[in-house]
């Protein structure tokens, strides 16, 4: 049994009763659903008025555990264009320090500025 104002604590299945319920953690959805017998509930959900439910998926099975598999999984694989950002950088890099550096490129050996001719 569950009370008004009460967080579902997991994922279950609505034995009896109706209730809306504030869905908003899980789907971003600003307005309550109506859930009735046989409606699934989503844990860390918010019950407005009363029901009953039973909890269904557990541990890895549950939503909240599929949201963090996707997240993990999409932080641990690099886009295809990375690596290419990662070749081209490898390269581009090395070759602007070394003209940078080169005595050519700085004004000549001394390391001053070229003195202009002209008054």
């Amino acid at each position: 049994m569950l009370g008004p104002g009460e967080r579902i604590a997991v994922d279950g299945s609505v034995v009896d009763g109706d209730s809306h319920v504030d869905e908003s953690l899980s789907t971003g959805e600003p307005v309550a659903v109506l859930k009735s017998a046989g409606a699934d509930v989503v844990g860390g959900t918010l019950n407005s008025t009363g029901m009953t439910f039973t909890a269904t998926p557990v541990g890895r099975d549950t939503v909240l555990a599929q949201v963090v598999r996707v997240v993990e999984s999409a932080q641990a694989g690099k886009l295809p264009i990375q690596a290419l950002v990662d070749e081209v950088t490898s390269w581009f890099v090395p070759i602007v320090m070394t003209l940078r550096l080169s005595p050519s490129a700085s004004g000549g050996s001394s390391g001053r500025p070229r003195q202009s001719l002209s008054p």
